[in-house]
């Protein structure tokens, strides 16, 4: 049972009515041409026999051998042919000895008796032969009971026509050969449709099979499956389609795990911000029991835990501001107030604030600084920049450890440095820096220290300054962080 709801089978429905349809015009078509062409071929073959009969006939003058000449001429053909006089009558009339005629020849007084004394072709048509030209007709004449195919051709004697030579083709026998010619033109026909309604089956089914692979790989994608991929190898619009197809599928993989990434991004931050919110707060409210229930001994011990208490405070403050500055960063709210200044001045100026800290922990802390040209940008911000890298080295660092900030320029940018030979950064976390609370393994920090805000804050910044920032590190000899921002115009 055929399904006209499938696209196969309208494919090869539709297919095998072109086909029909062209070949049926094709059979007609070629029955038309193929009849005319027939029928001209016949009359011209007629022709060419009558014209050499006439010519045959005109070099002789014994009545005898012009009836063994016509007999010859019309067993070989198997026509009717007859000779006339210049005023119609019949000379003599042979039938030839194929289907239609009965071989026999007959004289004057014998063809006058049958035709009834009409004659057996009309006036016109003897005119014309009478003056030279050669003349053919289809149709009946007074002699025959069928239609016969009718050809006329002068016997000229000394550029003088002296008589007539008519041959008469039965049009059934000629019929019988045309039909069968035609029998045979149908008959491939209808063997071309058989074979096109096959081709055309398994063409439909070649067509629409990569359309049911893309069905059912939508049906996958609609179910949650983007990992499905199409292997149609074509260059027709199947293979385009494919090709889009694969390419959704990608591109709707990576959104949905870039959809996953920022989901887990989010509980991650929930639970570091719940957790650098934790600490402090619970140390606050440990300090601030324990002067509650009078825990503390003197003032001494009464001013440490207020010291403590404020120190915590001091934290929650410092992470509500980089946690506003970062927001602000990401939102675009923070504006830069460009300036030129000289950037290895405010290095040296910080390394000069921040040099107590690193004797503190017996770090030595230098500098490297070029006499270089002045930089465009906010000068505030970039030294949160520096401060941040500063901060997290001395973090990393130990006792005898050594920080150097450099400064040096190329042909467009200033690129500023903070290297330390601290314990380094495992390769594999070195993309994960820049996420917001992401901090290196708390083991190779020497006091655990850190938000982990700094460093995405510092990106925020510097790319804010047209500028990027990058780091390289080794394992068990340190880190160097670098970042580059365009000179001042001249």
């Amino acid at each position: 049972m055929i399904n006209l709801k499938s696209i196969v089978s309208k494919l090869w429905l539709a297919m095998t009515l072109l086909v029909l349809m062209v070949l049926l015009f094709s059979v007609l078509v070629q029955s038309t041409l193929l009849k005319r062409t027939y029928y001209k071929q016949q009359a011209d073959q007629l022709t060419g026999t009558a014209q050499v009969l006439a010519s045959e006939i005109a070099t002789e003058t014994s009545l005898s051998t012009i009836k063994y000449q016509i007999e010859n001429t019309a067993n070989a053909t198997g026509v009717h042919i007859m000779l006339l006089d210049k005023e119609g009558s019949i000379v003599y009339s042979r039938e030839g000895n194929r289907k239609g005629w009965n071989g026999r020849g007959m004289m004057r007084g014998q063809m006058r008796h049958r035709i009834n004394e009409q004659r057996v072709w009309p006036e016109v048509n003897m005119r014309k032969v009478l003056q030279g030209e050669t003349v053919s007709q289809v149709g009946k004449t007074p002699l025959f009971d069928t239609e016969v195919l009718t050809v006329g051709v002068p016997v000229k004697r000394e550029e003088t026509i002296s008589g007539i030579i008519l041959m008469h083709a039965s049009l059934p026998a000629i019929t019988t050969r045309l039909r069968a010619l035609q029998y045979v033109a149908i008959y491939t026909a209808m063997g071309g449709v058989v074979l096109a309604t096959i081709l055309s089956m398994f063409m439909s089914r070649s067509l629409v099979g990569p359309l049911l692979k893309i069905n059912k790989a939508a049906r996958d994608m609609a179910s949650g499956n983007y990992n499905r991929k199409l292997n149609i190898n074509s260059s027709d619009e199947i293979g385009v389609l494919a090709q889009s197809f694969n390419t959704l599928s990608n591109e709707l993989q990576e959104k949905i795990n870039t959809l996953e990434r920022i989901d887990e991004t989010r509980r991650d931050f929930v639970a570091s911000i719940s957790h650098e919110l934790r600490t402090p707060l619970t140390i606050v409210q440990g300090y601030t029991e324990a002067l509650q229930d009078g825990l503390a001994k003197d003032e001494q011990q009464r001013n440490e835990y207020l010291n403590f208490i404020q120190d915590e405070l001091a934290r929650l403050r410092h992470l509500v501001n980089e946690l506003l500055d970062l927001r602000r960063l990401e939102t675009g709210q923070i504006k830069i107030y460009s300036t030129t200044f000289k950037i290895q001045d405010t290095a040296q100026r910080l390394v000069n604030g921040m040099k107590p800290m690193a004797e503190e922990k017996g770090v030595l802390l230098t500098t490297n600084l070029e006499d270089i040209s002045p930089v465009q940008g906010d000068e505030n911000r970039l030294s949160q920049v520096l401060i941040n890298l500063l901060d997290n080295a001395l973090h990393v660092c130990d006792k005898e450890d050594i920080i150097t900030v450099s400064v040096h320029e190329n042909e467009k940018r200033v690129i500023v440095s903070v290297s330390d030979t601290g314990p380094g950064i495992p390769q594999e976390e070195l993309p994960l820096i820049w996420d917001r609370f992401h901090k290196v393994d708390k083991s190779r920090l020497r006091d655990g220290a850190g938000t982990g805000l700094g460093l995405a804050i510092s990106k925020q910044i510097v790319e804010l300054h047209g500028g990027k920032i990058e780091v390289h590190s080794v394992i068990g000899q340190g880190t160097t962080f670098s970042f580059s921002i365009f000179k001042a115009n001249k």
